[in-house]
């Protein structure tokens, strides 16, 4: 399926859904036979109270972001929406600190805080861990993370914490750790489209590789509702764009679900799965010739201009927090993701003495793993942690004289933590 008929689809599919539920409404609403209907309107005096900001990656504990012993930032669901962002990286090139590298606007080579830096280049390696609700969102294959992993309409808030954070994450963690939490489903039945459209503004003359406009275009839905202890979500959204620069067009879709139960006793268990596929312009550098104009910004080499990328994921995460005791707490989740990633070089076989017809990189790279936390306060200035983290790799990519070959890795790890708060200002981790 392209992506015309499939905007078409999701068009269909939305105006079916927005039909089916103004019908529901206005029949909840009209009376029935025999039936009869009165609303009380009591005013409410309104009072503002000031909540303060919960972070949970600082430590692997909820607590507030001044009491956190590293820098904290939190982006809110409002700071978020504010960005229009394609990709939830791109939510994070306003925080201080962070600095983005990309060859194009959705390819993301890596990211550093305050200066970290992926081990190899190119996002191998990466020093900054990827967290969605606690659990890691980086691939099998680079080490790097999955940026295109989540759509952004179901992103709660963001997590920033800046500095090393090794004991209780692994290396992936030297420069620090952005945790993106999901948002919950919410009590009331809830429904929101997203449509937009646009085109770039042209740049001037010389440095255009086309006459015709480049324009970008986004669909949308989320719809949210609980059922007495039951919640879900679903989301299903497209994005495509020409792009600014030659060979930097794409086209996102994604697709989202998460179930959730709450019992009174503060047990929590559910399931969330996610599907990604991309597909986009190699993005290659800038054009240079050898007479004037010496040097085009926004065009590569002709015979680069057919070199695509695509990517397919797909995830699920299997999550469960149960209080064991009034001084005790379980957190345990059982998580795998399939990132599949092709590259393709010259495929409309134009001139290009380095590259031949057809040749192509691809990696399949499968990651699974499971995380166990216990939390621990028996006593008033004492908090324990003590938790398990096993993860399994598996990567298979070709051409192995280039590429990562084949192979899988095993990796079990445990962490303590034992904070010990002296007073107010001063506690010992």
């Amino acid at each position: 399926m392209n992506s015309k008929n499939f905007f078409h689809l999701l068009l269909t599919i939305i105006f079916i859904f927005l039909a089916w539920r103004i019908y529901a409404d206005v029949r909840e609403a009209i009376p029935q036979s025999g039936e009869t209907k009165s609303t009380i309107e009591e005013p409410i005096a309104k009072e503002v109270i000031e909540i303060p900001e919960i972070v949970i990656s600082a430590e692997r504990v909820e607590q507030t972001s001044k009491s956190a012993s590293v820098t904290t930032n939190i982006l809110s669901v409002e700071d978020i929406a504010k960005r229009n962002a394609d990709t939830f990286d791109q939510v994070l090139e306003s925080v201080p600190g962070i600095t983005i590298n990309r060859s194009a606007g959705t390819a993301t080579n890596s990211m550093s805080i305050r200066g970290s830096s992926e081990m190899l280049g190119g996002g191998v390696g990466n020093r900054v861990l990827l967290l969605i609700d606690g659990r890691p969102a980086i691939t099998a294959d680079t080490g790097g993370a999955n940026w295109s992993l989540l759509p952004m309409d179901v992103i709660q808030r963001v997590e920033v914490v800046k500095g090393a954070l090794s004991p209780l994450y692994g290396s992936n963690a030297m420069g620090g750790v952005v945790n993106f939490i999901t948002k919950s489903p919410t009590a009331a039945r809830k429904t929101k489209f997203n449509l937009a459209s646009g085109y770039f503004a042209k740049p001037p003359e010389w440095m255009r590789y086309t006459e015709r406009g480049n324009y970008f275009e986004g669909l949308g839905i989320t719809h949210s509702d609980s059922y007495h202890n039951l919640g879900y979500i679903l989301h299903l959204s497209g994005k495509q764009s020409d792009g600014y620069r030659q060979n930097t067009d794409f086209s996102l879709y994604n697709t989202y679900g998460k179930i959730q139960y709450v019992t009174q006793r503060d047990l929590k268990v559910g399931l969330s799965l996610g599907g990604t596929s991309m597909e986009r312009g190699y993005p290659h550098t800038w054009l240079i010739n050898n007479e004037a104009p010496y040097i085009h910004p926004l065009k590569v080499a002709h015979e680069k201009t057919n070199d695509r990328q695509k990517k397919r994921i797909w995830n699920f995460d299997l999550f469960l927090k149960s209080p064991i005791n009034t001084t005790s707490k379980l957190g345990a989740n059982l998580y795998y993701f399939d990132n599949y990633s092709q590259s393709l070089f010259n495929p409309n076989n134009l001139k290009d003495d380095n590259r031949p017809y057809g040749f192509f990189t691809d990696s399949d790279a499968r990651k699974a793993g499971g995380l166990v936390q216990v939390d621990i306060s028996r006593f008033p200035k004492n908090y324990l942690i003590l938790g398990l983290d096993a993860q399994i790799d598996w990567v298979d990519s070709k051409p192995v004289e280039i590429m990562f070959g084949k192979h899988q890795s095993n990796t079990l790890a445990g962490f303590i933590q034992d904070k010990i708060t002296v007073s107010d200002n001063l506690a010992n981790i």
